[in-house]
Parts: structure tokens; C-alpha cells; sequence
């Protein structure tokens, strides 16, 4: 076996670990040594692989919404990305109720924002099309989607996932649909008439 498939294997094992022993304990409680004796190494390889704990969460926060990225590409729509998001936190609730408690709300908001504004950014860019819209207001509205979308995420998973996901569902699309077409035929209507009035 490779050297580098053996550390991710290695990488994957102490992320495992990592989230089972935060479904049970907060994760400033837990220590490397329990990590280490969960995978059956030592400490050594542990900071071999990782500087602290908040590295390994990170890391595994990382990979897991990789793995939601690629599982999107077969996503007809933003409600199936939005979908495959909500189904992650509902299973991952204890880990991310534990680093919430650990990192705080704003740590663990910028995670979900940072990880899934690919996923909102690649449906903007499918519905703008061909249109041509400047990069910055892309920018912008990916971030505000992100926002409003993971701190509704980060309430709904607070308040104990009291909402139905496919009632969440419904709500963002009476919502949310067509706001994305409208948002880019009005810029493109504003580019237009600002380069009509220079010509």
C-alpha cells in the first residue's frame, strides 16, 4: 500500500474516532491520547498527521463536505443540494452540537459557509448561463445565499431540528425560487442601460 493512501487511511481512522467520541463528550473534553488509543497508535503518529484536535476536526469537516460536493454533481437542483446539506447536519448532529459548544456558533457558521458556497456558487452559475454579470455581484450573492442559508441551518440544528427537512424544504423554495433568474436579469437590464447611456 502507498504511503500517501496509508496516511489517509490513518487520517480517516482518527476522524472516525474523533466524531464518535464527540457524539458522547464535548470536544474541548477530549483528548489525543483518547484518539490514540481509539485507532490503537500512539500520540506520536497522532501529531504526525494533525497539530491539535481543532486540525482534525477541521480536516474532517473538510473531506466530509468534499464528499457532499461530489455527491451534488448528480443534483438535478438547489433543493437537492440543499437537501444532501440538511441530511448531513441531521446525521452529524451530536458532532455538530458538540463543536458549537466547543468552537462556538460563529466557528462552526463559518465552516458550513466556507464548505458550501461551492455548492451554492455552482447552481448561480447555472442559472446565469451564458448571461454576462460581473464577478463581484456572483461574489456577492454566493455569500448572501451562504449566509441566510447557513444561519438558518445553524437555528434550525440549535433548536433541535424541530422542522421537518422536506417543510425546511418547501419554505426556501416558496421562497427562494426564481429570486436567482430575477437577481441576474436585473443586472444584466442595469448593465445594459448603464452601457446605453455611456455609448
Amino acid at each position: 500500500m502507498k504511503q500517501e493512501e496509508l496516511s489517509r487511511r490513518r487520517k480517516e481512522q482518527m476522524a472516525a474516532s474523533l466524531k464518535k467520541l464527540m457524539a458522547r463528550k464535548p470536544l474541548h473534553k477530549i483528548t489525543i491520547q483518547e484518539i490514540a488509543d481509539d485507532c490503537g497508535i500512539n500520540r506520536y503518529t497522532f501529531y504526525y498527521h494533525f497539530q491539535d484536535i481543532y486540525d482534525l476536526l477541521s480536516w474532517t469537516f473538510r473531506q466530509e463536505a468534499l464528499s457532499l460536493i461530489h455527491q451534488s454533481d448528480s443534483c438535478l437542483t438547489w433543493e437537492d443540494g440543499i437537501r444532501l446539506f440538511l441530511r448531513y447536519v441531521r446525521d452529524n448532529a451530536a458532532v455538530c452540537r458538540s463543536a458549537i459548544n466547543s468552537l462556538g456558533q460563529e466557528s462552526l457558521r463559518r465552516m458550513f459557509h466556507e464548505e458550501a458556497a461551492y455548492l451554492m456558487r455552482a447552481y448561480l452559475l447555472e442559472i446565469k448561463g451564458e448571461r454576462q454579470v460581473p464577478e463581484g455581484y456572483l461574489d456577492f450573492l454566493t455569500d448572501f445565499y451562504m449566509e441566510a442559508l447557513s444561519g438558518l441551518v445553524m437555528q434550525w440544528l440549535q433548536r433541535g431540528m424541530d422542522v421537518p427537512e422536506e417543510t425546511l424544504l418547501h419554505y426556501l423554495h416558496l421562497t427562494l425560487e426564481g429570486t436567482f433568474d430575477q437577481a441576474f436579469r436585473r443586472v444584466q437590464e442595469e448593465e445594459r442601460g448603464a452601457a446605453a447611456s455611456n455609448a
